[in-house]
């Protein structure tokens, strides 16, 4: 999801604010309910921004708004700078006279089933537009944390729960969507999700990944057709359009 998020603020011509893990951006008033609504907490980022250093919390920002500009504290990432008594951007955004637009992207710890209706109703307290994911943290028995069990029907509960009240939203003037899963390609046992892994750009260089194997997630890759129609949810395709490619 981050990959999707940093594409299409660069897309629309935005500059991205990241914020170290021990300096959470709790200045901005939009992201502390959400987290106080849905007692949610967030996920540092696995693989922190190229130029930060350190651990980054798992939240970035990009908006032409001043209003929340301004509440940016000046030592996120890239560094704020301040003029004339206000806070202002390091580059121009050319969009700002006639659009305003803020994109959000807030990567949350494994989600209990009880508490995705109240993460979705606050996320959408805040915003026009979701997009929501949930996949291969579930784990297939090799996750980043310890395997739990029976994650094939607890994907599925969580997913009905996700789907039924995303379509609650999207009948009161608000868009909610699923964005599907991506295929999966880490060489380490037929190319799961190793336990315990750690991103190494070296790896990358040396071509450390590995085929898609479709039986690895098969507890995520599973066609959503029939629930998104069902809660009336739109879904933004990932498996089958990109397979090919790995």
């Amino acid at each position: 999801m981050r990959q999707w998020y940093e594409t299409l603020s660069c897309r629309l011509g935005l500059m991205k604010y990241f914020f170290r893990e021990k300096e959470p951006p709790q200045s901005i008033e939009r992201l502390v309910n959400i987290q106080k609504r849905s007692s949610i907490s967030i996920e540092k980022f696995v693989v922190p921004p190229k130029g930060i250093g350190g651990r980054t919390a798992g939240y970035s920002i990009a908006s032409t708004s001043s209003h929340i500009l301004d509440t940016i504290p000046l030592d996120a990432f890239p560094p704020r700078v301040k003029m004339n008594h206000s806070v202002s951007r390091l580059t121009e955004n050319k969009c700002d006279e006639f659009l305003n637009t803020t994109v959000e992207y807030i990567r949350l710890v494994p989600v209990e089933g009880n508490k995705l209706p109240l993460l979705v109703e606050a996320l959408s307290e805040h915003a026009d537009i979701l997009i929501l994911n949930l996949g291969v943290h579930y784990g297939s028995g090799n996750s980043t944390r310890a395997p739990r069990p029976n994650q094939n029907k607890l994907y599925k509960e969580h997913m009905g729960i996700l789907f039924e009240h995303c379509g609650k939203i999207n009948q009161h003037g608000k868009t909610c969507m699923f964005r599907d899963n991506l295929p999966q390609h880490f060489i380490h046992k037929n190319g799961s999700f190793p336990f315990g892994w750690s991103f190494k750009r070296e790896d990358l260089v040396k071509g450390q990944c590995g085929p898609f194997d479709e039986n690895v997630h098969s507890h995520i890759n599973w066609n959503k057709t029939k629930l998104a129609a069902t809660h009336n949810v739109p879904l933004i395709p990932g498996l089958d359009v990109l397979v090919d490619a790995w």
